[in-house]
């Protein structure tokens, strides 16, 4: 039987540390408590009950903290801009962090002072937020996502950035809380282990909107991760400015960059132009996709994964031009055929936005908890879900002979849906305005008959709302 009947009691810093705006915690196999703060700083804490001063005349029993060190490793990684270039500065928004036991290269167990060693991992993204009803644009890099590891030595700790390169929107969405999953033979020695991790979406509903400085959804936005910790393990530490990284997020070929080798990669999205790409056999996969902001993930004792998502807000940004769906009312709108998700921007009636086709509409997309435990990790169990079951879709991995069934979470992502077909939204100006798609020759023909089904269709777009005129 679960209860809701706990109680609460505050934690006395007793004068050995400040916290200031923590965002996630995790206890240590040390016995330590690990907080972040949004800014960067990694707080660890050493934490006692009893009295915590026994000469005050106050003889109440609290949780206090004994000892206190703070980690500023994550706080010195540089930020880039939009375009790839330097910042200029270094503070980053934290909003994940998972710790675990430290085993050495042999699987065995590592101790520190006799103590159990720990590695600690933590999720991080450039800190400053646009958006808003206008769309301002902050010029922050959207390809600032970045898992580091922190290993426990005998002087200090030891940072890596294990993956550069990761989706941030230009709204507050980011990378955010992370577990990882290891796994032990019979005598306590690791064999696996590998991270999964929430990575937030770049629009409120699918399509581009001012709320979110016009951005699109990429590759990896939206979903939640896995990353292959043990496939890492085997490529080379390098070293940027001084600081060491593993693995780069490949990155389409920004037109506005000369080369195909972008310069600062994998730095600088420029709000899709430069965003990542899947690599088939490369460490980070999609585990499930469909989600407009997870904050956390949970990997409970019998294997099974779980999340929960922040629903859509009203008038923020609709969905993808032409996709089916609650009307937000009482009607169910049947798919079209030739559907084609597209990066068009859509922006249910945000009164700047140049396209509305939802003017009105009311999402009715509230927060969700899903559980999203992959086929491979369900091993033949059932899978929970609320009424009418969840959605699935089957993909396949790298790692597996025959295809992985996912749980969808229902937020789209045109760029991973449709790919070319998508195609990339050009916005010269803040948000969406002046904003038109960009689709290669291959696919042109294919979207501009599917938009010319939209606005033929009953309550659809005007004649040459959405495709151009020709005479």
């Amino acid at each position: 039987m679960v209860t809701n009947n706990f109680s609460k009691s505050s934690l006395d810093l007793n004068g050995k540390i400040s916290l200031n705006m923590p965002t996630a915690l995790d206890w240590g196999v040390d016995g330590r408590l690990y907080v972040t703060e949004v800014s960067g700083d990694v707080k660890v804490l050493t934490v006692a009950f009893g009295d915590p001063n026994p000469n005050d005349g106050d003889n109440a029993a609290s949780f206090y903290v004994t000892e206190a060190e703070t980690i500023s490793l994550i706080k010195t990684i540089p930020n880039h801009n939009d375009d790839g270039s330097s910042s200029g500065s270094n503070s980053r928004e934290v909003t994940g962090i998972d710790v675990t036991a430290q085993f050495d290269e042999n699987g065995a167990p590592v101790l520190v002072n006799g103590k159990p060693a720990v590695t600690v991992y933590v999720t991080s993204s450039d800190s400053r937020i646009g958006a808003g009803g206008g769309g301002g644009d902050t010029g922050l890099d959207t390809n600032s996502g970045i898992i580091t590891r922190l290993t426990q030595t005998e002087d200090g700790w030891d940072a890596v950035d294990l993956v550069r390169g990761l989706a941030r929107s230009e709204e507050n969405h980011a990378l955010n809380g992370l577990e990882v999953i290891q796994e032990l033979d019979e005598n306590g020695h690791l064999v696996s282990e590998r991270l999964i991790v929430a990575s937030g979406g770049n629009s409120n509903t699918g399509a581009p909107s001012n709320n979110f400085a016009g951005q699109q959804e990429t590759a990896y936005s939206g979903a939640i991760l896995e990353v292959d910790l043990d496939q890492l393990k085997t490529m080379e530490i390098k070293t940027d400015g001084g600081r060491q990284y593993i693995y780069d997020v490949p990155t389409l070929d920004d037109p506005s960059r000369a080369g195909a080798e972008d310069s600062n990669e994998p730095f600088g999205g420029n709000d899709g132009f430069n965003g990542g790409k899947i690599d088939p056999d490369g460490p980070v996969q999609i585990y499930s996709a469909g989600y407009r902001n997870s904050y956390d993930v949970e990997v409970t004792e019998d294997g099974r994964v779980w999340t929960y998502d922040n629903g859509s807000n009203n008038s923020w940004g609709g969905r993808p031009i032409g996709e089916a769906g609650d009307n937000g009312s009482t009607t169910d709108k049947a798919q079209q055929a030739g559907y084609i998700a597209t990066n068009l921007n859509n922006g249910d009636g945000n009164g700047s936005d140049t396209i509305n086709l939802e003017n009105g509409w009311n999402p009715k997309n509230y927060d969700q908890f899903h559980e999203i435990t992959r086929s491979d990790d369900l091993a033949g169990r059932i899978l929970s879900a609320g009424q009418g079951g969840a959605a699935t879709y089957t993909m396949t991995h790298p790692d597996f002979d025959e295809p992985l069934t996912l749980v969808y979470g229902g937020h789209p992502n045109p760029t991973r849906a449709s790919g070319g077909e998508a195609g990339l939204l050009f916005t010269p100006k803040n948000g969406v305005e002046d904003a038109f798609l960009l689709v290669s020759e291959d696919h042109y023909d294919a979207v501009i008959d599917w938009f010319t089904t939209v606005e033929n269709a009953s309550g659809g777009a005007g004649a040459g709302e959405l495709t151009p005129a020709y005479s």
